[in-house]
């Protein structure tokens, strides 16, 4: 552990001691106005050697190899900023990679193990502040540590002895800074980042930090700091330095009062960094508040340079932020009358959503999106067939009243009805349904129950089990379903996937009033084997015939209102049909 290498530097104390007070009688302390170079000489003799061995255990992983030689190299060296940074930062890495190697269940002894180490280790810098009273790295070690673990008026004190030291480290005056400002210290936090400037102007550290404290006295003095930050950014002139200074100009824009110069610093910013799509579509976003009729131009050329960026990240955040651009433009480009340029966006968005990857709920979600869009493009192109197929397309898979309502205004201007639209949609969506298994399986209070009980009845069957967080989420939900949509003779049952929790199904349902049906199984593996189920909850909507008509989801409110108008739609589908009917009259006739 880093005791060791903490204890290593305590055996020597007789030693440096000397050391100290010999480098002491050498340097001048503290008290310049002008920036202290004392801290910064470049690492020399045994020291340095030192140094490079932690480095190179570092390099191989070896943090408390690292961490030893750095130690030995900070008993060597009390005056180097670069020693010491370089052990508290390896400290630090033992510290997570502690983190990252533990079980969940073990984090908070380990934190309490690492804070005793991390105060043994501020204890010893007090100890050497106390050796050698004007060495301001000392404290300012000791706000560094205090800052780790949170004691943030402790790192604040530590960090203005340091500045009494040697007011012209700057290092003290941008950490006061920092400090200052997460204690919402802004007046203090400026003037701390401000004595930095005035040591050096173009410190980059000092300007970042002062862009979240300026903005709290208004978007002047933003707008007056911003400027000064993107100034030396762009003299640096490195690309990276170009995409920050757009961003911080976005930043400026996004703050202004006016529109105008809204609009003005978000050119700025493209003209900065014309390679960045972010910058863009960050424009398109300002124009279309601003200036509608200049949006779309805009969007468009964040398009276009962004596929040259996708193509260098297959199926990250990149390629999931061109498709949104896409589909953007797609419909800005239909509601302002160019459907065949807006088509062709749109088949761009489409195959983004096809790439070769298991697909997130939200590529699904805008996959939908894109086919909605994609149906109505069709449908001012005068391609009927095609703007319907999309539209179906969506309502296959949910209950999306906007895509329902396109397709019933299609329908009706054939000179169909709205009845004739819903029976498209559920032909679609029983397309290919399947036989649910049948089932004999006991409930709570012993009966048996089976699926051909339910036979002309349209059946929720839920897969569940007592100790799944998730699955008690949506009891509630279920329930309501239940109480909603008994007049219409929905049946809702639960199935317990897990025997062994058995016991616990029925307390559960009696003591919340659940008013579904439990039942329970006896098998570890009846679910899987029977309906496939490998994860819980898993939810079924079984038709009167027995088949399988979809597996929804329902995590919340607007999640049990999609479902509620999807099994609302489906009795109007089985009314309009008279499915019910045939079910029934067959159920005679085999009787």
């Amino acid at each position: 552990m880093v005791e060791v290498a903490i204890a290593g530097l305590a055996s020597t104390r007789r030693v440096w001691l000397a050391t100290i007070l010999v480098l002491s009688a050498c340097s001048a302390v503290g008290g310049t106005q002008e920036v202290s170079s004392r801290y910064t000489a470049p690492l020399e003799g045994e020291a340095l050697v030192e140094f490079e061995a932690g480095r190179a255990a570092a390099d191989s992983g070896d943090w408390q190899g690292a961490s030893s030689a750095y130690a030995r190299a900070v008993e060597l060296a009390p005056y180097s900023l670069e020693a010491h940074e370089a052990y508290l930062r390896t400290i630090r890495r033992m510290r997570s990679e502690a983190y990252r190697g533990s079980r969940r269940a073990d984090r908070d002894s380990l934190g309490r193990v690492w804070s005793g180490v991390l105060e043994a280790l501020a204890e010893r810098y007090r100890a050497w502040g106390e050796i050698d009273p004007e060495n301001a790295l000392f404290p300012y070690i000791q706000a560094l540590i205090y800052r780790d673990l949170d004691q943030t008026e402790r790192s604040k004190a530590a960090a203005l002895r340091a500045a009494e030291l040697d007011p012209g480290f700057v290092p003290v005056w941008k950490h006061l800074g920092s400090v200052s400002e997460y204690l919402a210290e802004y007046e203090a936090a400026r003037r701390y980042y401000e004595r930095a400037l005035e040591l050096e102007p173009g410190d980059l550290g000092v300007l970042r930090g002062l862009m979240p404290v300026v903005y709290q006295s208004g978007w002047r003095e933003l707008a007056d700091h911003g400027e000064r930050l993107v100034a030396v950014l762009l003299a640096r002139g490195g690309g990276g330095d170009s995409v920050e200074a757009s961003r911080h100009l976005m930043r400026i824009g996004m703050h202004a009062p006016d529109p105008e110069v809204k609009v003005e610093y978000y050119r700025r910013a493209v003209e900065v960094a014309p390679q960045e799509p972010g910058v863009h579509e960050g424009l398109y976003r300002i124009l279309l508040q601003n200036r509608p009729e200049e949006a779309a131009g805009a969007l468009r050329a964040a398009v276009e340079l962004g596929v040259g960026t996708v193509s260098r990240t297959r199926y990250g955040w990149t390629t999931r932020y061109h498709r949104q651009m896409l589909l953007d433009l797609g419909r800005v480009l239909r509601q302002g009358g160019e459907p065949e340029a807006a088509a062709s966006y749109l088949r761009d968005a489409l195959a983004l959503t096809e790439e070769g990857r298991v697909a997130t709920e939200l590529d699904h979600e805008v996959r939908r999106k894109v086919q909605y869009e994609m149906g109505l493009t069709y449908l001012e192109l005068g391609d009927t067939a095609r703007g319907s197929e999309e539209l179906l397309a969506v309502l296959r898979e949910r209950a999306d009243t906007a895509a329902y309502g396109a397709l019933v205004r299609l329908v009706e201007a054939q000179g169909g009805s709205a009845g004739d639209a819903l029976r498209s949609v559920w032909e679609r969506r029983l397309a290919g349904a399947r036989p649910a298994a049948d089932f004999a399986l006991a409930d709570i209070y012993g009966d048996t129950v089976r699926l051909s009980d339910f036979a002309g009845e349209v059946l929720l069957l839920s897969f569940w089990f007592p100790s799944c967080g998730p699955c008690r989420d949506e009891f509630p939900y279920l329930a309501d379903l239940t109480r909603r949509l008994a007049e219409r003779g929905l049946r809702v049952v639960t199935i317990n996937g897990v025997p062994s929790q058995n016991d616990d199904v029925k307390p559960i349902i009696e003591n919340y009033g659940y008013p579904m049906r439990a039942l329970l199984t006896e098998d570890r593996d009846w679910a899987l084997n029977n309906y496939r189920v490998s994860a819980y909850p898993t939810n079924f909507l079984i038709g009167p015939d027995g088949r399988v008509v979809s597996k929804p989801v329902i995590r919340d409110r607007a999640d049990q209102a999609e479902v509620e108008r999807w099994i609302e739609s489906y009795y109007d589908y089985l009314q309009l049909t008279g499915a019910r009917d045939r079910v029934a009259s067959t159920m005679e006739v085999t009787r």
